[in-house]
């Protein structure tokens, strides 16, 4: 069957992760778009479509699983938290309370070891062994990745029953995943993490803005007074202006503390997060 190519635009690009809910979509080996779309004749469209629909209803079943652990975690806070229950309710997205809330041991060893394959050599971040019901996160790794890596295994926990001993990697949930369940276990540590309406009410806070942010010559001298020009001229693409709204300490001469910071992730991760939500507009 034949196929028709056509050069993708950038707003093209972002439309088709925003459907597939895959921020990766449309990128090659070397992290650059591939930059063709590629337009099926009606048969294949219809098939393009239904793995859509199937992906997209994929992530939905990994959302309501994040949600209902949270909802749960939230109905158990006194006995979590004995008269201690967190203020703030990012407090209560603890990783590691949620390991040991669903019967997992968590341990936090000095070094896991390391991996070794394709003539590359590394370090093991996490393992999970579900026969000892047991995550562990090495202690060698940044808080921020420390935190997603332990939401990723924790992901791997709830969504992959068949699954009895797994090694990753350093997690952050910006690097490109390759193999489905390390996609799935990478969306559900966002969801858990970053849940939508805590996500949409701090940056709310911290921007003033209701729907999409929108750069523009006064929301960049909000961002950057000092020099404006130079913050329009960085942002050429959607992925720079996220970041800098996701590390951002600053805003209409008011200090913020910012999204990654607040939500203990990397400012990828939640730039990514904040894409997903199509909270960012250029």
């Amino acid at each position: 069957m034949k196929m028709k190519n056509y050069k993708a635009s950038a707003k093209q690009i972002t439309d088709s992760r925003q459907l597939l809910q895959n921020q990766y979509a449309h990128q090659n080996d070397d992290g650059e778009f591939d930059g063709v779309v590629m337009v099926p004749v009606e048969n294949s469209s219809k098939r393009y479509q239904q793995k859509n629909l199937c992906a997209l209803s994929q992530h939905e079943r990994i959302k309501c699983k994040a949600r209902e652990l949270q909802k749960n975690i939230w109905n158990n806070r006194k006995e979590l938290w004995p008269g201690n229950i967190p203020d703030n309710p990012i407090q209560l997205l603890d990783p590691r309370i949620a390991i040991q809330f669903i019967g997992y041991k968590y341990d936090q060893p000095e070094c896991l070891g390391e991996f070794s394959g394709n003539g590359a050599t590394g370090e093991i971040a996490g393992v999970i062994d579900r026969s000892a019901k047991q995550i562990s996160i090495s202690r060698r790794l940044s808080p921020q990745i420390r935190r997603f890596t332990a939401a990723h295994e924790l992901g791997h926990a709830i969504l992959h029953k068949e699954m009895l001993m797994h090694r990753d990697r350093p997690i952050d949930g910006s690097v490109k995943t390759r193999e489905p369940m390390e996609l799935e276990a990478d969306k559900f540590a966002s969801y858990f993490l970053m849940p939508e309406k805590l996500i949409r009410e701090r940056f709310r806070m911290n921007f003033g803005v209701t729907s999409a942010f929108v750069l523009t010559d006064d929301t960049a001298f909000a961002l950057d007074p000092t020099n404006p020009e130079g913050l329009i001229n960085r942002c050429k693409t959607l992925r720079n202006l996220s970041k800098i709204l996701a590390k951002a300490e600053q805003y209409n001469v008011r200090h913020v503390y910012s999204m990654a910071n607040q939500f203990g992730v990397s400012v990828e991760a939640m730039a990514i997060r904040l894409e997903e939500l199509q909270l960012v507009k250029i």
